[in-house]
This record gives C-alpha cells, structure tokens and sequence, in this order.
C-alpha cells in the first residue's frame, strides 16, 4: 500500500526546508514544472544511482503516485519518505540544487512534468554555474566532488541532502511524522 504525504506532513516538510536556509525572504513550494526549464549544477549522473531512481520511478507508477511528489512508501521496516528534488529560482532560470539524478532521469525518459521544491529569493551565488541536460555525462563511479565541480566554491554548496536524508529516515508508521 502506497501513501501520499497529508496536508500535515507537508507542512512539517516545508518548515524543515526553511530551517536549511539561514536568509529570511525567501519561500518554498512545491510545484510541478517542466523539466527542461531546470539547469543542473553537475556535468555527471552515475550509473548506479540512475539505476536507483528508475527503480524509485517504477515505485511511483505501481502506487499511481506523480512523480516525485512527496510520498510516503511502505519498505521493510517502515514507512520511507521521498521528497521531491530542490530549485532554486535565480531570476528566470531553475537551478537543482538536491536531485540532480531523478530529473536528469527524467530528462532522459522523455517525462516532461515533474514535482520539485522550488525555493525563491535566496541570497548568495551558487557553487558554480549551471549546466544544460544535454551536457550531462552518466559515468561507473562516483567522481570527486572537485571533478564533478572543478570550479566551485565549497563554501556555497547548499547543505540540502544532508538535511532531507535526516527527515527521510525510516519512520515506523505515518502517525510519527
């Protein structure tokens, strides 16, 4: 059986991400967008992760859910949240910032629509510049972070995984949330 998270856990989602973002002026919603209007910030998918998100995709599609909407899914031992890749708006583009592999699995799969957190008005540059999905290459291993971003600065990579790995721990049942 698959569940959609609530209203509620939405919202203890949306003000977990806030925490993420020290500025105050910005906000985060949820919304589906077109895949192309997003920029990846990596020029590199790994294979085996990629194999791991078609894997989640097929997930998704057995429980009727749409893609990488917030969701809740029975695993072994509990309940395992998925939370839909992170945007920030820069202007008029999208930059992922956190699920750079499922939308470029996306891109790749020819699935146009997909949710993802967008977060507006944040303050500071970005690690590097942003890319184009065409210029993503799928590698074997995992690269170093200084060659997956040559030309970044450490200083502005956005402690993003770190924070929703935390909040997408195993959760025995719903009600936990």
């Amino acid at each position: 059986m698959c569940n959609c998270i609530s209203e509620i856990e939405y919202d203890k989602v949306v003000k977990f991400l806030y925490e993420i973002y020290p500025e105050s002026g910005f906000k985060i919603n949820l919304e589906k967008v077109n895949v192309e209007d997003i920029s990846p910030l990596s020029g590199y998918a790994v294979l085996k992760r990629m194999h791991f998100v078609n894997k989640l995709y097929e997930l998704y599609c057995m429980c009727g859910v749409q893609i990488w909407r917030p969701s809740a899914f029975p695993f072994q031992s509990g309940y395992k949240l998925i939370l839909p890749p992170v945007v920030e708006s820069r202007g008029s583009n999208l930059v992922v910032v956190d699920g750079t592999h499922r939308l470029f699995y996306c891109y790749k799969q020819d699935i146009s629509m997909a949710y993802v957190f967008i977060v507006d008005g944040v303050v500071g540059d970005l690690p590097c510049d942003p890319k184009k999905w065409q210029d993503v290459q799928e590698v074997l291993v995992t690269k170093k972070l200084r060659d997956i971003f040559p030309e970044a600065s450490k200083f502005n990579f956005r402690p993003v995984g770190k924070y929703l790995s935390s909040l997408s721990l195993m959760v025995k049942n719903l009600e936990e949330l």
